[in-house]
């Protein structure tokens, strides 16, 4: 745990690592772009890019990238680039807000309010410092937001290509990094097996959860057991 400062990185920090892959953004990398609607005034336009590079000779660096950018009855209002991986992104709606979080491995994400029109953002300040992250997916498959619990479950792929689920509390919308915790760890405690899936709130108290690559289980972890007995990163 020790090992990994997940502070948020410091606005200069930020621009000097992103400054790294400026040369991504040229049109012969241009891959698509594929468009969104949010509601009737806002809408998501993203660009693709793929960018590969030879590092030595028997090693070749290939990295996907994406533009975000949010429009307010066509006019654009933010901008956000996501570095090495496929961005996901999900609509959250409370009480008091509607919001867009957006991220593709929980090193770095956005949120973005649709009410006050403006963006948080956080990086990981041990990826700067080439420590990476101690949950560390491959791809996500999707974002579900509870309003009642705060709470929001993350599906995807680690880079083991094993199924994986992590829990990101909200209760501190604009407060961030937020807590993180990770499941599969304390499944694998539990049942010697790390793959995972989390399927619905039953409730708003318990996950239901999957296990296994073939889904050979069900179970169930309460939000009191998965913030007492699941690692925590923040």
């Amino acid at each position: 745990m020790n090992f990994f400062n997940l502070s948020n990185a410091t606005e200069s920090q930020k621009e000097n690592f992103y400054s790294q892959f400026d040369n991504i953004w040229q049109k012969k990398h241009f891959v698509k772009t594929i468009n969104y609607k949010v509601n009737p005034n806002f809408d998501i336009s993203i660009d693709y890019y793929h960018y590969t590079e030879q590092k030595t000779a028997n090693f070749w660096r290939s990295i996907d990238c994406q533009q975000i950018t949010l429009f307010k009855n066509k006019k654009k209002i933010y901008l956000y680039k996501n570095y090495d991986g496929f961005i996901k992104f999900s609509l959250i709606t409370t009480p008091q807000a509607n919001l867009i979080f957006g991220t593709s491995d929980l090193s770095a994400y956005f949120l973005f309010d649709l009410n006050s029109e403006k963006g948080y953002e956080y990086l990981a300040k041990s990826v700067i410092d080439g420590e990476g992250i101690p949950i560390d997916y491959w791809k996500i498959d999707e974002i579900v937001y509870n309003e009642s619990n705060k709470l929001l479950f993350i599906n995807g792929k680690d880079t083991m290509n094993c199924a994986t689920t992590s829990i990101v509390n909200l209760s501190m919308l604009y407060q961030l990094p937020y807590p993180v915790y990770d499941i599969p760890t304390y499944v694998h405690q539990q049942y010697n097996e790390y793959a995972c899936t989390a399927i619905r709130w039953e409730n708003n108290t318990t996950l239901q959860l999957e296990i296994g690559e073939e889904n050979q289980l069900t179970t169930a972890l309460s939000i009191s057991e998965i913030i007492n007995h699941c690692d925590r990163y923040s």
